[in-house]
């Protein structure tokens, strides 16, 4: 590459990232504060003022497939590929401590957060799902003032790697990370994002990164849990499901990150999860003041393989 064709390029990185600031409200599993007074249980049921709309329509959502990190069932992730752009312990749950959020939303509780159980064997239950199928496909939708934000791939949780497509009306983004190095599509090109950068924009780049991990933000959401409830079986995506309730401290859940995992000021988070058979999550619905976010998850297990880009395709920001 010639020394005008490499300015050129980082010209047009650098042209594309302030678009990507705004990109960063997506927060695919994002919170939304709680009531205060009383705060929720779950495991309590209760009578809000006005119904929440828990339920959106999901993204079609397509597959996306790459490589340095391959994984599959419980074998784990390993370096290959291709580069291309139980029983149940019912159980009083936990009450969570009524704290004054500096959130805005204040969304009613559901009309019942189920029956309580066992919030440990809850955590440790999903735990062993995502040890025998780390890798998953991964599809999240979320609606922000009329626009439909959407982001389709796959996802490979023991190397915490992933390659994600985000759509917004007529753009379209996409993101890889592997290796701990992250990446951003600009055809024919990716540019590679720096952690060290202090430019807020490759900052905003970068957070959008890895709010769309999966493995951070289940790690995350079990070390934040601090009560279950469970709502009884439905129908996700022609599987039955069973769904809980859960109350999640923000506090914790940085704790177990070592950082901040949701775009979230609230001091407690509300989630609705479906569990399959395995105990694999199929599909998870929170609410960020009067938005809806939806994540669905299948093909656990599945043998994922996302690479970094060769040398020849990297543009350095």
């Amino acid at each position: 590459m010639t020394r005008e064709h490499a300015h050129r390029h980082r010209r047009a990185a650098r042209h594309a990232l302030p678009a990507l600031a705004g990109a960063a409200v997506l927060g695919l599993l994002g919170g939304c504060a709680l009531p205060t007074d009383p705060a929720p249980t779950a495991g309590d049921s209760s009578t809000p003022t006005d119904p929440v709309p828990w339920e959106t329509s999901s993204s079609s959502g397509g597959s996306s497939s790459g490589g340095s990190s391959s994984g599959g069932s419980s074998s784990g992730g390993s370096s290959s590929g291709t580069s291309s752009p139980s029983s149940r312990t019912s159980t009083k749950g936990a009450t969570p401590t009524s704290r004054s959020g500096t959130g805005t939303s204040t969304f009613p509780s559901p009309s019942s957060t189920g029956e309580s159980v066992d919030r440990d064997d809850f955590v440790e239950r999903v735990r062993r799902g995502l040890r025998d199928s780390p890798s998953a496909e991964v599809q999240a939708e979320v609606e922000l003032g009329g626009t439909t934000v959407e982001a389709t791939g796959a996802q490979d949780l023991d190397a915490d790697a992933l390659e994600m497509t985000v759509s917004a009306d007529t753009l379209t983004f996409d993101y890889r990370a592997v290796d701990d190095r992250y990446f951003l599509a600009q055809p024919p090109r990716w540019v590679e994002i720096d952690p060290d950068s202090a430019d807020s924009t490759v900052r905003a780049t970068l957070d959008q990164i890895q709010l769309l991990s999966l493995q951070r933000q289940l790690d995350g959401f079990l070390g934040g849990v601090t009560s279950v409830g469970e709502q009884g079986s439905e129908d996700v995506d022609g599987e039955e499901a069973t769904r809980y309730t859960t109350v999640v401290d923000t506090e914790r859940a940085r704790d177990a990150v070592g950082g901040d995992p949701l775009p979230t000021t609230s001091d407690q988070l509300l989630y609705d999860v479906w569990l399959d058979e395995d105990d694999l999550i199929r599909k998870l619905v929170v609410d960020l003041d009067g938005t809806t976010v939806t994540l669905r998850a299948d093909r656990w297990g599945e043998p994922v393989d996302i690479q970094t880009p060769d040398a020849s395709e990297i543009v350095q920001q």
